[in-house]
């Protein structure tokens, strides 16, 4: 199945699993005179991809989990830290910055793929789409991006 209709989403975020298998008992006669069909895959609206709902949940999360820590900020360009962006969302991939070696690392063993732009890759910066490693990857970038330039302390 490549697609849920928005009343179908509804219901499963609404009533649960056991819920739907309620629902399902009963009958339900819907008229649809103009059908309107969410896809699950990306779409793209003029060139640039929109994120997948997922996708935008998973961002989400990160943005909740990420809101308390220190200097942390939750933009329309991305996740800051002290003002400098450490994370965002490019269609259905966090992208991160990490040290180069991790970036390298993350690459070479097919975690992540280079980010790259004006068609460059940027150094350190990697796209990942495992939703699954998004916390771990994101905590990283903060790490690096936050801490302080070394003797820029003293």
């Amino acid at each position: 199945m490549g697609w849920l209709t928005g009343l179908s989403l509804s219901l499963l975020r609404t009533a649960g699993i056991r819920g739907m298998f309620r629902l399902a008992a009963a009958p339900l006669v819907i008229v649809l005179t103009n059908p309107i069909v969410v896809r699950v895959h990306s779409e793209t609206l003029g060139g640039k991809r929109m994120a997948g709902r997922a996708a935008r949940d998973a961002y989400e999360t990160l943005e909740i989990s990420l809101r308390d820590e220190d200097g942390v900020e939750a933009t329309p360009v991305g996740l800051l830290v002290h003002g400098r962006r450490f994370a965002f969302l490019e269609g259905d991939d966090l992208v991160v910055d990490v040290t180069p070696a991790r970036a390298r690392d993350l690459v070479h063993r097919g975690v992540a793929e280079r980010f790259v732009v004006d068609g460059h890759p940027a150094r350190g910066w990697v796209r990942v789409s495992d939703l699954l490693l998004w916390p771990e990857l994101a905590g990283e970038a903060h790490e690096y991006v936050g801490e302080p330039p070394v003797g820029g302390q003293s």
